[in-house]
This record gives C-alpha cells, sequence and structure tokens, in this order.
C-alpha cells in the first residue's frame, strides 16, 4: 500500500519552542539546521522534478514525431509542465512547507519577539 510521507518538527524540539526552554542561541541554531535541511531538500527535489521532465519528455518525442500537428504539440506540452508543476507544488507542501509552518508557529508562540528574525 502507497504512503505518503512528509517532514515534520520534532516533537521534542517543538515542546521546547513553545515551552520556552531554548536559549537564544540554542533557537537560532535550531533554525540555521531548519533551514538547512530544507535547503537540502529543495536541492534534492528540484533534481527529482528534471529528472521526471527529461524522462515525460523522452517519452513524448516518438508521439510528437508521429503527430507533427503544433496544436497537438501544444497541448501535449502544456500536460506535461501542468502536471509537473502541480506534482512540484504537492511535494514542496509536504517535504518544505509543513515544517516551515510548524516551526514558524512554534516561535510565535514561544518567543513572539524573535519569530520576524527568525522566520523561515
Amino acid at each position: 500500500m502507497a504512503t505518503i510521507h512528509y517532514r515534520t518538527l520534532n516533537m521534542q524540539l517543538k515542546r521546547a519552542i513553545v515551552n520556552r526552554s531554548l536559549s537564544e542561541d540554542q533557537l537560532r541554531e535550531a533554525a540555521e539546521n531548519v533551514k538547512a535541511g530544507n535547503k537540502k531538500t529543495m536541492k534534492t527535489i528540484n533534481i527529482a522534478m528534471i529528472i521526471c521532465a527529461v524522462i515525460f519528455l523522452i517519452m513524448f518525442v516518438p508521439v510528437i514525431r508521429e503527430n507533427g500537428d503544433p496544436k497537438f504539440i501544444g497541448i501535449i506540452l502544456a500536460i506535461i509542465v501542468g502536471s509537473l508543476a502541480f506534482v512540484y507544488a504537492v511535494i514542496y507542501e509536504l517535504m518544505v512547507g509543513v515544517l516551515k509552518g510548524q516551526f514558524n508557529k512554534a516561535v510565535k508562540k514561544g518567543y513572539p519577539e524573535m519569530a520576524k528574525e527568525l522566520k523561515i
């Protein structure tokens, strides 16, 4: 059975932020760790999306050669671009957006004076 994986903020870290158990330096370090993890994840997502785009184009080259109608080619390319954009948006939200939202919400709740400075 297929499952959908997504990244979330560690519950211990989330509790520590909300309960103001961290020093400002520890909080900044946690923010940097989240940012670094998100940057690494985005690099991986971008590479995967480029590979998917290349595979889609390779799959549709024979179809485009068979039917050289410009309208057909435009429709196929629009479908490819639209589907890749949708998949990219969903993957981004699940792998980066949820984690960013949880971190920002926890900081806003526990350290409202630092919320703007540490917003990811």
